[in-house]
């Protein structure tokens, strides 16, 4: 008697290693409610930036950027990788109505109304001091909050969507303003030099050194 040939199924296509670039597609018609990192805060203000700052750390953290992007990825057509599939898959396991057609709140917050890397790129830009001169107080998270940014993009970018031409997270800040706030925090080292008579360059390097 003739054994039946199993029928294969087909081979479930390979997830991407790489998210799909988003670049240009994130925008969205009126019905869609987003989220503005920046309504109501300038990043003119200390304070104010510095409370963007830790919101965008914050939502870094929690993967909360990469949860949108697969929202919208999947919304889109466009194919998941492992981690995207699997944050989206934890999102509608979770959620109030299945047959709900589209994502509109996570934990009762919209999506963002812009690309993550847009956010960072904004942020980099109002951290660069023009003229950084050592006898002028600045004000301390111009000099931490760079350092604390790329410790949560080295963390927690990954599985992120990149623009066109970077390879890393923190490449999606231009080259030249990256190579100048790396420079801001080592100068913060000379930070108050020249604010007192008694205070010289010397005298620094002999506290440093413990002479």
């Amino acid at each position: 008697m003739a054994r039946k040939k199993k029928k294969q199924r087909p081979a479930r296509p390979e997830r991407p290693a790489k998210p799909a670039c988003l670049e240009g597609k994130w925008h969205f018609g009126s019905d869609v409610p987003t989220y503005d990192f920046f309504e109501h805060r300038s990043l003119d203000d200390p304070a104010d930036r510095q409370e963007i700052i830790e919101n965008v750390i914050e939502s870094l953290e929690r993967g909360e950027f990469l949860v949108w992007e697969a929202v919208v990825c999947d919304e889109l057509g466009l194919p998941l990788t492992q981690k995207q599939a699997k944050a989206l898959s934890g999102l509608l396991d979770f959620g109030d109505d299945p047959g709900e057609d589209r994502i509109f709140y996570i934990d009762e917050i919209p999506r963002p109304s812009q690309l993550w890397y847009e956010i960072v790129r904004e942020i980099a830009r109002h951290l660069l001091v023009d003229q950084f001169k050592t006898h002028e107080i600045h004000y301390e998270g111009v000099l931490e909050d760079w350092n604390n940014l790329v410790a949560a993009l080295e963390e927690h970018g990954e599985g992120l969507s990149l623009p066109k031409g970077a390879e890393r997270p923190v490449e999606v800040v231009p080259a030249e303003s990256r190579h100048r706030l790396w420079l801001q925090t080592c100068f913060d080292q000379l930070s108050g030099l020249g604010q007192e008579d008694e205070l010289t360059l010397t005298d620094l390097l002999q506290l440093d050194l413990g002479f």
